[in-house]
């Protein structure tokens, strides 16, 4: 079967997203060599080389850049992991430009949260916030039309022919993209560790060595849940719920006890000697706490609602 515009264009419009990506990538490794080249201090000192958190980045851009390219490629050849791959990039790339918009908006919001040179001309953080809208935006558009797209049958047929097309899936899509979604949070999570960054744990602020503890814990119980909804593993199920249902707990928790504002309070103290506010009732906490508990509870929904057609799948 002959390949459709669609396709075409689709493939194109990611082999430029990638290619921008790679080269985004390879700047930051530029920077990590600069940094690393000349002994450039931090003030204060970062707990962490600012050289190993650039590699880092620089890594996980030109990896998805390959993946990206690669994944075009494969859809210009009409393989059919090649539209899998496309409809969960599309999942992923929904859920950072919904994250992009919610950081537009608080920036617009309280755009005296965050100091800047007083050199700057005013009304530049809302320069920059329309501008993370109108990025969301066009982003959000694009993975939800990926989405719409590559599901329909007549898309779906030129990949797998007219009577694959025509059978139905083994199981509920959404599941698999919760399943890679958590996939990558756990590398997040992992990356998180690496920073010695505060952790919160039910309310408290864990420091030190038990905060990489917990993120490693995070990070495993992720991967294992997500492995487990890609393979159609029937224990996997009761993990993600159990994993989703404690972040919302632990959100809770820390927002009403204020672990929120002290652990943002010792982040700038790491960070900036300019001093921050970070008070539990502040716009930005709560707008994150908001942000929190409506994802946590839109993936416990799709999968307490996707239940019957998992167990199904994994039989």
């Amino acid at each position: 079967m002959s390949r459709s515009a669609g396709v075409t264009a689709s493939a194109v419009i990611a082999i430029l997203g990638s290619l921008a990506l790679g080269a985004m990538g390879v700047l930051l490794l530029f920077s990590a060599l600069t940094v690393n080249s000349r002994g450039i201090p931090t003030t204060p000192p970062m707990p962490v080389p600012a050289t190993l958190i650039l590699g880092i980045e620089a890594f996980m851009f030109v990896g998805f850049a390959i993946f990206g390219i690669v994944s075009a490629i494969g859809l210009l050849r009409l393989k059919k992991w090649a539209r899998v791959c496309f409809i969960v990039f599309a999942a992923i790339l929904a859920f950072f430009a919904f994250s992009s918009l919610f950081g537009g908006i608080i920036v617009m919001a309280v755009p005296h949260m965050f100091p800047l040179d007083p050199n700057l001309p005013q009304g530049f953080m809302t320069g920059i916030a329309l501008m993370m809208v109108a990025f969301a935006l066009t982003i959000g558009a694009l993975s939800v039309w990926w989405l719409i797209y590559f599901n329909r049958r007549k898309v779906k047929a030129e990949f797998m022919g007219e009577v694959a097309a025509a059978l139905p899936r083994r199981g509920p899509l959404s599941i698999t993209v919760i399943g890679w979604l958590l996939v990558i949070g756990a590398f997040a999570t992992l990356i998180a560790s690496l920073t010695r960054n505060p952790a919160i744990f039910l309310g408290m602020v864990i420091e030190g060595w038990g905060s990489a503890a917990i993120y490693l814990a995070f990070a495993a119980t992720s991967l294992a849940a997500g492995i487990g909804l890609l393979k159609w593993r029937r224990w996997a199920l009761p993990v993600a719920m159990g994993f989703y249902a404690f972040g919302f707990l632990n959100t809770a928790l820390s927002f009403m006890t204020g672990a929120f504002a002290r652990m943002n309070e010792l982040i700038q103290q790491r960070m900036s000697p300019v001093p921050y506010p970070a008070l539990p009732s502040s716009p930005v906490l709560m707008l994150s706490l908001i942000f929190t508990v409506v994802y946590s509870l839109v993936i416990f929904w799709i999968l307490i609602s996707r239940r019957r057609a998992f167990i199904a799948a994994s039989a």
